[in-house]
């Protein structure tokens, strides 16, 4: 069954069976006060009551086998979804069938009181997968898709290889527009069942949605392979060879997108918005490479999945703390051993440089005078040796933004200026004036598309920074912080909140660069703002 898709049947097959009884009741009534009340020879109707009610008994005979195929039908279209859960347990395995008779006709409290019943009945790790996956449909479908996320998320934990959840979790990230993640649950749902049409589909229409076509023709061709006349693989594709000027090919996946029950008006008026799209969606790319090549500055971004090294986002290091001005011993925020960077021209080839900070309530910032190290720290030693860290904590602190000890894990990358850097503005006209491209003006640089590409998130040393809200630097007296000299953002995945600075928020520390190249730590600019 396609995700989403119900089993139909024209009327409630409960709405049939009374209506057929009614009738048997009826007629037998009928005949009774015919010989009862008006005294009638009872051979005179008997024949045509015996008529009736042997056709409504047929009727009735022949709505329970309908019942008991159309329940024969659910249990096959959802085979890859229940695997056999329940199949030795008849009493269980009617309740879950009839759950799904439930869901069948939008009765969800119906539906959700079943499968608690089923819940505390399931033995299996597979009838208690089972029975989670459908409560997360019934969330789903109930609007309440982060706790159907939730649910999903414990199936996979507990049952790695159900692919139905994989499916169910791509589909949500569709919706929330995250097409990375759409893309990578939906293959790994393909590598476990790989003949599903509706999921090379789906994940067609992701690859399509992050501008990948050849990856989109692949999957939608796939598709269309496993199922004739799957209309939406068959529209995917005419704009697809529409926007690489295939007309031909358009025109021919066009008309079996048309004969699947496709609406013609609404295909041709994708297919045109799409060819704009996709042109405008180019000319960004262009001006983008250009920005980069006018602005681009070496970055070095790190994940917190590392496996190895010294260097630490969080745990403990081998020496006293510093102390706030209140007297408060800091926590260490982040330890860099800058032998473990890739090649870079910005940071030292060696020592150790840390971050500390005071768990209060700004994290150790003063927002009046944020370049006074008197609730911050970083320090700097060339002798790496001296130093070893560790991930164990001391305990939770509710006032400090890293949940946790982590390793990072370093990638050398260059990075365009920043739409949040209080210079944009300025370099954007500054790029203008030196380029040779007709009609250019600053409000291209201020399309939503181009900016969305250049809003600087993430955990990085050097670049360009990213803010919630505005660069203080726009403050003169901060004017010469010009080098980001570590951004740590909020990292939340999967359920587990790593980093965070407020409401999803994001730090920064800067240096001017002269201080940097003589490796002198001690005029630095710390501040973090959030949503």
């Amino acid at each position: 069954m396609k995700k989403g898709e119900k089993a139909k049947r024209p009327v409630k097959r409960s709405v049939l069976i009374a209506l057929e009884v009614i009738g048997l009741l009826l007629v037998i009534g009928l005949y009774l006060v015919d010989v009862f009340v008006f005294e009638s020879d009872p051979t005179d109707s008997l024949g045509k009551a015996i008529t009736v009610v042997l056709t409504l008994c047929a009727a009735l005979y022949a709505t329970l086998r309908g019942g008991r195929q159309w329940r024969s039908e659910v249990e096959r279209e959802l085979e890859d979804k229940i695997q056999g859960a329940f199949s030795n347990r008849p009493r269980e395995h009617k309740l879950l069938v009839s759950a799904l008779e439930d869901y069948n006709a939008d009765n969800y409290p119906a539906f959700k009181e079943k499968l608690e019943k089923l819940e505390k009945a399931a033995k299996t790790p597979l009838e208690k997968c089972v029975v989670k996956y459908f409560m997360a449909i019934c969330l789903k479908d109930t609007g309440n898709k982060g706790g159907a996320m939730r649910l999903y998320r414990e199936i996979l934990e507990e049952n790695p290889d159900y692919y139905p959840a994989m499916s169910n979790l791509s589909a949500i990230y569709t919706e929330f527009e995250n097409y990375p993640k759409a893309i990578e649950y939906a293959e790994n749902a393909l590598r476990y069942n790989s003949d599903n049409p509706y999921a090379y589909n789906n994940l067609a229409g992701a690859y399509f949605r992050v501008y990948d076509l050849e990856k989109a023709e692949e999957y939608a061709n796939k598709a269309v392979e496993l199922k004739k006349n799957l209309r939406q693989s068959w529209a995917l594709l005419s704009m697809i060879y529409a926007i690489e000027e295939d007309s031909l090919r358009s025109k021919t996946c066009y008309d079996k997108a048309v004969i699947g029950g496709q609406d013609p008006v609404a295909l041709t008026a994708a297919i045109k918005e799409n060819k704009e799209k996709f042109a405008h969606h180019d000319k960004v790319m262009e001006r983008l490479e250009d920005w980069k090549a006018f602005t681009g500055r070496p970055c070095i971004r790190f994940t917190l999945d590392g496996r190895g090294g010294r260097s630490i986002i969080g745990g403990r290091i081998n020496e006293e703390p510093p102390r706030s001005a209140s007297g408060l011993p800091m926590r260490l925020l982040a330890a860099i051993f800058c032998s473990e960077l890739p090649e870079n021209s910005v940071f030292p080839p060696r020592g150790v440089l840390r971050f500390y900070i005071t768990p209060d309530d700004t994290y150790g910032a003063d927002f009046d005078e944020l370049n006074v190290q008197k609730n911050f720290r970083v320090l700097f030693d060339s002798d790496e040796d001296v130093f070893s860290t560790s991930v164990h904590l001391a305990g939770n602190d509710d006032n400090f933004p890293v949940f946790g000890a982590f390793r990072p894990s370093f990638t050398a990358d260059t990075e365009a200026m920043t739409v949040c850097d209080y210079m944009f503005d300025s370099t954007a006209q500054d790029a203008v004036n030196a380029s040779s491209e007709p009609g250019l003006s600053k409000d291209d640089y201020y399309d939503s598309e181009f900016t969305a590409e250049i809003r600087g998130e993430g955990h990085k040393l050097g670049g360009y920074p990213m803010f919630t809200q505005w660069d203080p630097r726009d403050e003169s007296r901060y004017m010469k912080y010009d080098c980001l000299l570590l951004q740590i953002d909020t990292d939340y995945e999967n359920g587990e909140n790593k980093t965070m600075f407020g409401d999803s928020g994001v730090c920064n520390f800067f240096i001017p660069r002269e201080k940097l190249r003589k490796q002198d730590f001690s005029d630095v600019l710390y501040t973090w703002d959030c949503y």
